[in-house]
């Protein structure tokens, strides 16, 4: 069925019901899991701000975002469900560069690593800056090559 399920997340706004979905189906097909943060900002040494820094520049503070993401979603992990789950399954934490959105990041990368579904964790409502600048969700949705299952938060 799945071989390979793709979660785009917010280290921010982590949906830890939306993980542990996909990695219950995961157990269940045998599917690997990334889990992706796409991003064009490098968090500062104050978590809070960010600075948004040119992508030869990226690299260099690669490290820093990566742990932060890491570390959001070990909170997640934590729960006794995902630990039994995350036993079974396997699945891997990466950061990858958003040269121009990061929807178009998710929908590349999905491709790259030939993803078979990507297992989106949406709000139940937009911000107006969506609904003026383009929605994240809808740009996945449209121009992904594999299903995406959306799963509201």
């Amino acid at each position: 069925m799945y071989k390979h399920i793709l979660i785009p997340i917010n280290p921010k706004k982590i949906s830890d019901t939306a993980i542990r979905y996909a990695f219950e189906l995961a157990s269940f097909t045998g599917a690997v899991i990334s889990i992706v943060h796409a991003s064009s900002k490098v968090f500062s040494d104050d978590e809070e701000s960010m600075l948004r820094v040119p992508l030869e520049k990226f690299h260099a503070k690669e490290e820093k975002d990566m742990e932060f993401t890491r570390s959001k979603v070990a909170e997640v992990m934590e729960s006794k469900l995902l630990k039994t789950l995350s036993g079974t399954v396997q699945w891997k934490v990466e950061t990858i560069p958003a040269h121009d959105s990061s929807a178009n990041a998710v929908v590349s990368h999905a491709e790259k690593v030939g993803a078979d579904l990507i297992f989106l964790s949406v709000p139940r409502i937009s911000s107006k800056w969506e609904m003026i600048l383009g929605d994240f969700r809808e740009w996945v949705i449209h121009f992904a090559s594999c299903p995406v299952l959306v799963f509201h938060r």
